[in-house]
């Protein structure tokens, strides 16, 4: 009999160890996919920010090739050669990304044929210019056959982009479905390998203990295997919270969504304890609640009232013990209480604290909490960091990273927001384009730092001194375009000869030296009267850009007339 039972546990030791191996190769399987997903993810993302570094290069040499028809200076034409050099690879880059896509590929071989019509028809211009003088060129302009290329290319690349969008957002569908398969094969792995321990410690005991006391075993197996019963369903239960919580924290795209979820994931998790999930303030002065269970020490409080976070790692505290006890926790001296700071990536980003009264704990309260603390702790750390990411980028997307102003292509987007909400309500707008005046030599004389710290200086003061329902973009170079909602001739030719005013009575300064006074020349559109598109606009506000320039600089001209 003893025998038979113990060729029987063996053969469930065996039976376990193979369903513990089955369930890692499973799971192993799971992340490779999983990495694949993500790969491929990166690649559609990094396919549609090649189509717009095209665009972005041929505005730059149209950007070139304007400055030198404009002022005759060869030196213009460098952001013109550079950017012709920097297309080619570009498409190149483009062509090999798509390759894997017959139709996509179409596209691209359409955008390099749009692409060398639009180098030629800037190249004729210059050439023309070069040739025949300054009306030469301005005739070429005038054809709009470039113009008409240039449009067929920003159509090309919207759709190129929005394609590659497609099949990103599929990819990432893909991509979570994969993670939500790789979560499942931890939880089978975790829940199988606890199995298999518990199978082993159990055969082990029950063997020695068998040949010495049968009768005495067989209670002793039935206390163990009651004790292991419970312990199994606490820690599924446990795991179950655990996953749920980690599903749903991946789709969170809001701290408060976050804190909602914690608070109720927690206090499920963590019977009869209280708690709160801080977050630091965005000049990281203090911590504030973003979610909270059972009794709350302190709404908020200050970094330095927390051992945890000056020591950079958890802090318990037990009323009997030697461990200081929190500031933030003075109300709760006869409670055990733990500390962990949030943290993704080395940073901290939050405090999880958890106290419950000595009185009711059943067990020591750390040994308890701190493993389900920790991983809740890193859970929220990983989904906080990600949400953090993800703003970081949408704001990298949207602005310049050296003036802070927001960049073209987010122009393009507003623009025709705020002219459709203009026409939709029968009220003006106005579209001001600027440029620094002679910057070309303060990038020669004092340097592309100075030159930047000039750029920087004038996007910070137009920034503070127009309205919060005012827009400020770089458009390219030394220029920018402001957007001005409800403002008519009068009030838009005051505002910028305000701005002109102000700008010209900056100081700025680089590497401790003043440098030379900066100025600005300005050129105003107004809708309707200049024009019902932001093309119509932006070009008007052009003409009347140049116009400054050519009377002298540092001053404002409104379309059509002298302001």
């Amino acid at each position: 009999m003893l025998a038979w039972l113990s060729h029987s546990r063996s053969a469930w030791l065996l039976l376990a160890l193979a369903v513990l191996l089955s369930t890692c190769a499973v799971f192993y399987l799971s992340q490779r996919h999983l990495v694949s997903a993500a790969d491929s993810l990166k690649y559609s993302l990094r396919k549609q920010q090649t189509a717009g570094h095209v665009l972005t290069s041929l505005l730059d040499a149209e950007t070139g090739q304007r400055g030198y028809l404009l002022t005759s200076d060869a030196r213009y034409l460098r952001p013109y050669d550079e950017a012709r050099t920097l297309i080619d690879s570009r498409l190149e880059k483009l062509a090999t990304e798509f390759a894997d896509d017959p139709k996509q590929r179409e596209m691209i071989d359409k955008l390099q044929a749009l692409s060398r019509q639009k180098l030629s028809e800037l190249e004729r211009a210059i050439s023309a210019h070069g040739d025949h003088g300054a009306a030469a060129s301005v005739a070429v302009v005038k054809e709009g056959k470039g113009r008409k290329i240039m449009d067929e290319i920003r159509g090309l690349v919207t759709e190129i982009e929005t394609a590659s969008e497609a099949d990103a957002r599929q990819r990432s569908v893909e991509y979570r479905r994969n993670v939500a398969v790789a979560n499942a094969m931890l939880v089978l792995f975790t829940v199988t390998a606890l199995s298999v321990l518990a199978a082993l410690y159990w055969v082990m005991g029950s063997e020695v203990e068998l040949r010495k006391r049968a009768a005495e075993e067989h209670v002793e197996y039935a206390a163990n295997r009651d004790s292991s019963i419970k312990e199994l369903e606490r820690e599924r239960n446990a795991m179950a919270v655990l996953n749920e919580l980690s599903n749903f924290l991946q789709s969170c795209h809001t701290i408060s969504d976050v804190g909602e979820l914690a608070g109720r994931s927690l206090g499920v998790l963590l019977p009869d304890t209280s708690g709160a999930l801080y977050l630091y303030s965005p000049d990281r002065l203090k911590l504030s609640a973003a979610a909270s269970w059972g009794d709350v020490a302190r709404a908020e409080f200050q970094p330095s009232d927390c051992w945890a976070l000056r020591r950079g790692q958890s802090h318990a505290h037990t009323p009997l013990g030697s461990a200081p006890l929190c500031g933030h926790l003075s109300g709760h001296s006869s409670d055990d209480s733990l500390c962990i700071p949030v943290m993704a990536q080395g940073e901290v980003l939050g405090l999880l604290t958890i106290h419950r009264p000595a009185r009711h704990a059943v067990a020591p309260f750390n040994e308890e909490v701190r493993r389900l603390g920790l991983i809740v702790a890193r859970q929220l750390g990983a989904t906080l960091a990600n949400l953090k990411l993800r703003e970081t980028l949408n704001e990298q997307s949207l602005r310049d990273p050296l003036t802070n102003a927001f960049n073209r292509r987010h122009f393009e987007v507003v623009g025709e927001k705020e002219l459709a909400l203009a026409r939709r309500e029968d009220r003006p707008m106005a579209v001001v384009m600027l440029d620094v005046d002679h910057f070309k030599l303060i990038n020669d004389i004092r340097g592309h730092a100075a030159g930047d710290a000039t750029l920087v200086a004038v996007s910070s003061y137009l920034q503070k001194n127009i309205r919060n329902s005012d827009w400020l973009f770089r458009y390219g170079g030394e220029e920018f375009v402001l957007v001005l909602s409800d403002v008519g001739h009068a009030a838009a030719v005051t505002k910028a000869r305000e701005l002109c005013a102000g700008i010209a009575e900056l100081g700025v300064v680089h590497d401790k030296q003043l440098l030379p006074r900066v100025t600005v020349s300005m050129g105003v559109a107004c809708y309707p009267e200049h024009g019902t598109t932001i093309a119509a606009l932006i070009e008007r506000a052009d003409e009347a850009l140049y116009a400054s320039k050519e009377a002298g600089r540092n001053r404002v001209t409104m379309a059509g007339r002298a302001a």
